[in-house]
């Protein structure tokens, strides 16, 4: 008999979640404390009371890479996919039989 070849094939997976999260937690800290850094030096009193406006930097900076983190989960990240299992003629590489499978709706990986 022929030889066939049978493999999953299927949309690519993005890299673990733990990863991902880095895409949108970066630029929100970035973001964070380049405002923070604008309203402390806005005035005086960040140059008067540096500890307070230390603390308030570091503070703005973890709230919007915490949203950078979120908005990227919720609107870029890819949600849903798709796959099947499929049978190739190990010579000529035609398809011979295929099975599509329910998609999978949810991250890549957890860690």
């Amino acid at each position: 008999g022929r030889l066939s070849v049978v493999t999953g094939v299927g949309s690519l997976a993005m890299y673990p979640l733990a990863i991902q999260g880095a895409v949108g937690f970066q630029p929100g800290a970035v973001l964070g404390l380049l405002l923070s850094l604008c309203m402390c030096f806005r005035g005086s009193a960040g140059l008067q009371r540096p500890c307070v406006c230390l603390g308030r930097t570091m503070l703005c900076s973890m709230v919007w890479a915490v949203i950078g983190t979120v908005a990227v989960a919720l609107f870029v990240l890819k949600r849903e996919y798709t796959y099947s299992i499929q049978a190739f003629d190990a010579e000529s590489g035609q398809r011979q039989w295929q099975v599509d499978l329910p998609p999978w709706r949810g991250y890549a990986a957890a860690g």
